[in-house]
């Protein structure tokens, strides 16, 4: 099942404030893609886990496990799971109203719309709850919702106002290559700078090397996959570009503590 989607329940006067239409979760589907021309939804979501692109107008960004997005209205909407790592996700969809274009505002949420290490899931679980009451118009708490998702995006992107865009636009390049051997030569090449000064920006924004962010976004994907799936140990190592089985083994015990077994039977 690609989908599960629950309409949520209005009055005619509550849908003039705010349009809800529906929420759910979209679950694991190496072919899933939605394509919407200058669309009157506005989807906001949250990754779970898995990889995958974004076309919004003329911007492309690349979410992944632990990112939320905003698609806004009155735009071009092109998003698609990468195959082989395919979005989890929870997302709500709303048409615009007097009230929602209000809040978007007040928030300065306009033009921002991805959200690096964002986790909006438990707000966006808290609607689904409410919108499998089927009969029942539950607007004003879905709105008081929406208005705590907001708040969090509008402090992320104060967190995020002195990092640098080329940080921002390494941290993008880095999660499209999650699934490949790791080459600092590769991101230096990118941006046509020395590795030194291509390891320094990235540290000073956020605190790691690219190599220590990578790993970990790795270990992050491994854990997922440990989790949700029977792929052997040998096939998520060479999924995530390991030399071998036994490395890749060495260094998930070393940052998690237990072994991938371990972790898998841990788990069951």
């Amino acid at each position: 099942m690609k989908e599960e989607i629950y309409s949520i329940f209005q009055g005619s006067e509550n849908r003039k404030l705010i349009t809800l239409e529906i929420c759910g979760i979209t679950n694991p589907a190496k072919n899933y893609w939605i394509r919407r021309e200058k669309s009157r939804t506005c989807c906001i979501e949250y990754i779970e886990s898995g990889t995958g692109t974004v076309h919004l107008d003329d911007k492309t960004f690349h979410p992944i496990g632990g990112d939320s997005y905003m698609l806004q209205p009155e735009r071009d909407q092109y998003y698609y799971s990468d195959k082989a790592d395919p979005w989890k996700k929870y997302f709500i969809n709303i048409r615009n109203g007097m009230l929602f274009s209000g809040m978007l505002s007040a928030y300065g949420l306009e033009k921002h719309s991805h959200f690096i290490n964002l986790n909006i899931k438990a707000e966006l679980l808290e609607i689904i709850h409410l919108a499998k009451q089927e009969s029942t118009d539950n607007t004003e708490q879905i709105i008081g919702i929406l208005n705590r998702i907001f708040f969090k995006m509008h402090a992320s992107l104060q967190n995020e106002a002195n990092v640098p865009d080329i940080a921002v636009q390494m941290k993008d390049f880095l999660n499209t290559k999650l699934h490949s051997a790791f080459k600092i030569e590769a991101l230096c090449a990118s941006f046509s700078l020395s590795e030194s000064r291509t390891i320094r920006i990235f540290k000073e924004a956020f605190g790691v090397t690219p190599y220590a962010y990578v790993l970990s976004k790795k270990m992050s994907l491994a854990k997922q996959m440990l989790k949700d799936t029977n792929l052997p140990v040998k096939e998520i190592a060479k999924q995530l570009s390991f030399a071998d089985e036994y490395y890749f083994s060495n260094i998930f015990k070393s940052k998690v503590g237990i072994s991938p077994t371990a972790f898998r039977k841990a788990k069951d």
